[in-house]
């Protein structure tokens, strides 16, 4: 990374991806924090939902996606997908060199260990035992994501005596992508059966581990018993990428450029690019450039 690149370097656009338009809700929090910036966005709506693929071919979606990003020289990457988080961080790790990678299971960990240790009086707890534990974290995620293990892994390393509740909402993804919403009789069922089983004893936090999950986040609130903070990653990773523009230079200042800020998102998807207008438009809440096609892999 160069020290001091050229104001073209910080006019580059970030790019955002996910497995289908759920990550649109990270992009928007990140244009809501950054409004100066560029997004390229990448939802591969032909192979959605990933949260039912192998890991061997997570990763080598994973690495189809990076290769584009890399060719369309974006300055930074975020990973939008918790479950290529999970389960391909290995091939993150591996391209960190070409450009910043901020992933959303790290960003969620992070927000709600910031949130925990704001109820503590001392920022660990006292003489940790898994057998007394202090709080409990509840996590809603993809079969892939809680079969990885990958958010109770880090958030124990972090807390040793913390409780964490897992729950796989496979069906989630699809409804969201057919555009239901929280209102919907099927889509409070379906959110009502996911969290019986979550509701005793009551979190003190709920990460929604997948970035599907906010667009159902008053009716996932209004199905609990209890008052958890309903830990959503958008704004936490969009704290994130800024801090890590400013390090390596590249965030763009909103003096640098002429640039046209209804202009910020670019749109690509991998199918039904018509369906995905409606529902990215439903989801920013403004108005789009037409979404583009784009075809992945052989």
């Amino acid at each position: 990374m160069n020290d001091h690149p050229s104001t073209n370097h910080t006019q580059r656009p970030i790019g955002v991806f996910d497995s289908g338009v759920g990550g649109l809700t990270v992009a928007k929090a990140i244009h809501r924090a950054l409004p100066q910036e560029r997004i390229l966005y990448l939802g591969d709506t032909a192979r959605v939902p990933y949260g039912s693929k192998s890991k061997d071919v997570i990763q080598q979606y994973t690495r189809e996606i990076l290769a584009k990003m890399e060719t369309e020289d974006v300055k930074a990457i975020v990973v939008a997908c918790n479950t290529v988080s999970a389960l391909a961080h290995e091939v993150l790790a591996s391209q960190k060199g070409v450009a910043p990678i901020i992933d959303v299971l790290t960003a969620g960990v992070d927000a709600t260990l910031h949130h925990l240790r704001s109820q503590e009086q001392h920022p660990m707890p006292i003489n940790p035992s898994p057998t007394n534990p202090t709080h409990t974290v509840g996590v809603l995620g993809t079969t892939a994501t809680i079969a990885s293990q990958a958010y109770e892994r880090q958030l124990k390393h972090a807390w040793p005596n913390l409780r964490v509740l897992s729950q796989a909402c496979p069906l989630l993804v699809p409804l969201a992508e057919e555009g239901w919403d929280g209102q919907s009789e099927v889509v409070r069922y379906t959110l009502s059966t996911y969290l019986e089983p979550l509701q005793n004893p009551p979190m003190d936090a709920l990460i929604l581990g997948c970035t599907h999950y906010p667009l159902f986040k008053d009716a996932i609130a209004s199905e609990l018993s209890s008052s958890p903070l309903i830990i959503d990653s958008g704004e936490a990773v969009a704290r994130t990428l800024k801090l890590e523009l400013q390090k390596n230079h590249l965030l763009h200042s909103p003096d640098e450029s002429s640039q046209n800020t209804s202009d910020w998102l670019e749109c690509w998807v991998t199918d039904r690019p018509d369906h995905v207008q409606g529902l990215a438009e439903r989801i920013l809440g403004e108005r789009i450039a037409n979404v583009r096609h784009l075809t992945l892999g052989s």
